[in-house]
């Protein structure tokens, strides 16, 4: 694994000052009186292209958990620690995992230092978006600058409240991005920012090119989007679209909204209708291709739910060891509130919401777990009862009553959520929660849809496709074939899974017309073009009695 020999490298850099796991040496801790919160200083040295960092680590806890970040462990880009000190200057005594994260730190305080090259990716590959360290997913690429700091405190022991400082110093052309401030280079300039402890710092983002810089605000709320040049001709609706959900939210939950926020806009060249989003503490990333950011429904539907992720994810937290039982809470009641916002702002149809209802039907009769799916009918279920009973009780009016309740600031659960329900609306939901709040539960589907006045039908539809699925390659920064359908055109040419593959810009992977493509084996770059055929799918088709 690439990740795990890049650190293993790095490591032999700094050995004299790494003990034997196996030595013991004590520290005394520092007095708490002199305890300092954790400090970042980056220096951004735009003419080589690096950062240099130096982090200092104050209140280590034992068994706590330092993870070195992502940057330069990806295609491209170089990491150099230049030095490690620890309080009273003893060796450093750690056991490295594989992750490339030193745990068992015996040091009370730690200062790293270290420097980042980052470079440009070639044509023929690709960064994209993930989770944050690898200590959290090492198999994923991040894109540029998402995980700068390092991460700290991966075990629950060690969560920290203390204030901490960065101080950015940018004397150059670099754009340097850290949410939810964004300022761009050209003139000297040092600037400071505060994180309540480790975990926002490691769910900040950065960026080094120069996009372009779009700020816009109104009343007490200020948000600013930095895009691709390529999206200009669509920014002034995007903007339109932000500006009126941001609005939604904000008056719906006024005092949970980030007085700044951030949103990064970036193009996706190897699939024209690629479209994703992720979020994090004080701003989004969105990604979408050249069809995808011009589909109006499916662009909307993306920045109403990752905004909102704002709230339900970022500001709302859950609990880490249920954290995969809340999935349909975070994904499907966003992606509730998310249309039930467009929808009142006239931004999507009843047509988009049942197309996209659909779509996610469809899925599920594929036999693909869905917690956006799974979340959404939950959603509609629970608000239908209050209806049923003309409660005047509703979702929106659920996360005003939660957003004011001394219970936010808990960590979530289901049992958390279950009573937080039942104090909104005095119903009580413990078997409905016992029956359906959990993966794979047998949605009563048809029951729901019904007492919502819509019904489904079985619907065959025709695409275009070469049978060919790709997917990432993360330690080399490219695509792969993942699958390969038996006598597809993909077969036929002579592709097979594992093979590296460079699409054409913005290729759009079901048009009728040929797809090209660039097959990598080795030092060989095989040029193709494959042409589709139609294909049928049955689909389910919501759509009113």
């Amino acid at each position: 694994m690439r990740i795990r020999t890049a650190i293993l490298g790095i490591i032999s850099l700094f050995l004299p000052l790494l003990a034997s796991a196996q030595e013991i040496y004590r520290t005394e801790p520092m007095p708490e009186a002199e305890v300092q919160p954790d400090r970042y200083e980056i220096t951004v040295d735009a003419a080589r292209g690096a950062l240099r960092v130096r982090a200092q680590l104050s209140q280590i806890a034992r068994e706590e958990t330092v993870c070195l970040p992502a940057f330069g462990q990806r295609f491209g880009e170089t990491l150099q620690i230049v030095q490690i000190r620890t309080d009273q200057n003893v060796p450093l005594v750690a056991k490295l995992d594989r992750s490339g994260c030193l745990s068992k730190i015996t040091a009370f305080s730690c200062e790293f230092e270290y420097e980042l090259i980052m470079s440009e990716l070639p044509p023929d590959r690709f960064w994209l978006p993930s989770e944050l360290s690898p200590n959290r997913n090492g198999k994923m690429l991040v894109f540029p600058g998402e995980s700068l700091f390092i991460e700290r405190g991966a075990n629950e022991t060690a969560t920290r409240t203390e204030t901490t400082t960065v101080q950015i110093i940018n004397g150059g052309q670099i754009v340097t991005t850290l949410a939810p401030v964004i300022t761009q280079g050209g003139t000297t300039n040092s600037q400071h920012f505060e994180a309540q402890g480790h975990y926002e710092l490691t769910r900040s983002f950065w960026g080094f090119h120069v996009p372009k810089v779009l700020a816009a605000s109104s009343e007490d709320l200020t948000w600013q989007l930095a895009f691709d040049p390529s999206y200009q001709s669509e920014i002034a609706d995007i903007e339109r679209e932000l500006s009126l959900i941001l609005g939604f939210y904000s008056d719906l939950m006024r005092n949970k909204t980030p007085a700044r926020i951030a949103i990064f806009l970036f193009d996706i060249p190897f699939d024209a209708n690629y479209i994703h989003g992720i979020a994090r503490q004080g701003g989004i990333v969105l990604e979408m291709g050249t069809k995808a950011s011009r589909n109006t429904r499916a662009r909307r539907i993306l920045m109403a739910h990752e905004l909102f992720h704002l709230y339900n994810g970022e500001n709302l937290r859950f609990e880490n060891k249920s954290f995969a039982q809340t999935a349909w809470f975070r994904e499907g009641m966003t992606q509730y509130i998310a249309l039930t916002a467009l929808l009142s702002l006239g931004l999507i149809s009843r047509d988009d919401l049942y197309a996209w209802m659909s779509l996610n039907l469809t899925k599920q009769k594929m036999g693909v777990y869905d917690a956006y799916h799974h979340g959404f009918f939950l959603s509609l279920a629970i608000e239908q009862q209050w209806q049923r009973f003309h409660t005047g009780l509703s979702m929106p009016g659920f996360w005003r009553f939660l957003s004011n309740s001394v219970s936010w600031d808990t960590l979530q659960s289901n049992q958390t959520l279950h009573d937080l329900l039942a104090q909104y609306s005095a119903f009580d939901f413990k078997e409905f929660f016992k029956r359906y709040i959990r993966p794979g539960a047998d949605l009563p589907i048809a029951e729901i849809l019904s007492t919502n006045g819509l019904t489904t039908q079985k619907k065959v539809v025709t695409q275009s496709s070469i049978g060919l699925e790709y997917g990432f390659d993360a330690d080399n920064a490219t695509l792969y074939v993942n699958k390969i359908r038996n006598n597809s055109p993909a077969a036929r040419a002579g592709i097979n899974p594992g093979d590296w593959i460079v699409p054409a810009p913005a290729t759009d992977w079901h048009d009728s017309s040929d797809t090209q493509l660039t097959v990598i084996r080795k030092d060989t770059k095989i040029k193709m073009r494959i042409p589709a055929v139609s294909e049928t799918l049955e689909t389910t088709e919501v759509l009113p009695l």
